[in-house]
């Protein structure tokens, strides 16, 4: 299984004005606060001037970005990886969404499934139907069996990659399983089922990225330079975070945020958050407001 860790970074100086924030925004966006809420939030202590938000809901961490960055009148960073192939950022200034970045770059065509014998047997049988629903179940066997194709090396070495703890040695040999064997084995056990995908997409090309890195300069720490920011941007390594975690010290966030969200909190210590520039200070629950009836 790729990584899917996403996180929410507020420009403040300090994480009560945060908590203030958010206890006033959600009551008017349908919430309530609530001790026994399944909803969740962490709130990390401020670090060159951002402070972290954990989610424990993506719906919900991406849904309050904008509103949060209206009420505090402030920057909001969000930034999601996407199954270990890609990764994403949105800003806000003052509620004003400012940009919207995706690794893959623009998405018009891309996955688009092939007409092979399969697929149009499907589509006469019983229609879009019968063919969602066929691909449904290859794509969730495809998942269950993506651990067992992983050899037990480095299916350990992606724990570490998840804790930020993986070596250069270790990576080389990740990414290079990465770009060989698990693309061919995918798209093998696609294939044996009659699916076959066009390419997942193509990445921005030079004129997207010089208009990223525009609207990105007032979010840039001032020892980050453009050049610096457009290649990072550019980048298509073999797994998303890796990318992120270098992108993220260019606007002052950690970089262990892009191998963090609320549910990989369980698999880092506190005093290995601490040592990497995560200190959590505020947990706040809350819950759906029931509709009355």
């Amino acid at each position: 299984m790729g990584s899917f860790a996403y996180s929410m970074h507020v420009r403040a100086a300090g994480s009560r004005a945060i908590a203030h924030g958010l206890e006033h925004l959600l009551p008017t966006r349908g919430y309530d606060l609530h001790q026994t809420g399944r909803r969740k939030v962490w709130i990390a202590e401020a670090r060159n001037g951002w402070v972290g938000l954990l989610l424990s809901s993506l719906e919900d961490s991406v849904d309050l970005a904008g509103p949060l960055s209206a009420e505090l009148q402030t920057d909001v960073l969000h930034v999601l990886v996407n199954d270990s192939d890609s990764w994403h950022y949105q800003t806000f200034r003052n509620g004003v969404a400012v940009d919207d970045f995706d690794s893959l770059g623009e998405m018009n065509s891309a996955g688009e499934l092939r007409p092979t014998a399969q697929v149009e047997h499907l589509i006469r049988g019983g229609g879009a139907e019968a063919l969602g629903q066929a691909l449904g179940e290859r794509l969730r066997g495809m998942m269950k069996n993506l651990d067992d194709w992983m050899p037990p090396e480095i299916r350990e070495i992606q724990r570490k990659f998840q804790r930020g703890a993986a070596s250069p040695e270790e990576t080389d040999k990740y990414f290079h399983w990465a770009k060989t064997e698990s693309p061919r084995r995918v798209a093998d056990y696609m294939r044996a089922g009659g699916f076959e995908f066009g390419p997942l997409g193509s990445p921005p090309n030079a004129e997207a990225l010089r208009g990223h890195v525009e609207r990105l300069r007032s979010f840039l720490s001032p020892s980050a330079y453009e050049e610096q920011v457009r290649a990072i941007l550019g980048e298509q390594g073999a797994f998303a975070e890796e990318t992120l975690a270098r992108f993220l010290p260019l606007v002052g966030v950690a970089s262990v945020y892009a191998h963090l969200s609320y549910r990989y909190l369980d698999e880092f210590s506190k005093d290995e958050l601490v040592k990497q520039g995560v200190r959590l200070v505020k947990h706040l629950r809350f819950q759906k407001r029931r509709r009355r009836s």
